[in-house]
């Protein structure tokens, strides 16, 4: 499981948050919080076990092509990804059929049939 932006999360949901097999947390400690956002190394290493920490060198820019073909999608309209993978996660949705879990493997591996 990763989590981007981690440092947007509740107490409640780092507490609940998914058990993969290895969970990555990015966050920002020097972002400024929103209401209840309390995503900070402290509480990473409160309520998480088997802590493993390492940092980035640096900030992680997606280039420009990658990010223009981001917002055609949401603008919904068709583009070229060129070298990229792009998949979609929606961890509110659970597959309890093979059917269903078959189709999205498929749209997965096969994105252009979209």
């Amino acid at each position: 499981m990763i989590f981007d932006e981690a440092q947007r999360m509740t107490e409640e949901e780092i507490k609940n948050s998914p058990r993969g097999i290895v969970n990555v947390y990015f966050y920002d400690d020097s972002q400024v919080f929103i209401r209840n956002e309390v995503g900070t190394r402290d509480n990473f290493l409160k309520y998480l076990t088997n802590v493993k920490e390492s940092e980035l060198p640096s900030p992680v820019r997606e280039p420009k092509q990658y990010l223009d073909f981001v917002k055609r999608i949401l603008e919904g309209v068709k583009g070229n990804l060129g070298n990229f993978d792009f998949i979609i996660f929606d961890n509110n949705v659970f597959f309890e059929d093979k059917e269903t879990a078959n189709a999205v493997k498929e749209l997965i591996k096969n994105p252009s049939n979209v």
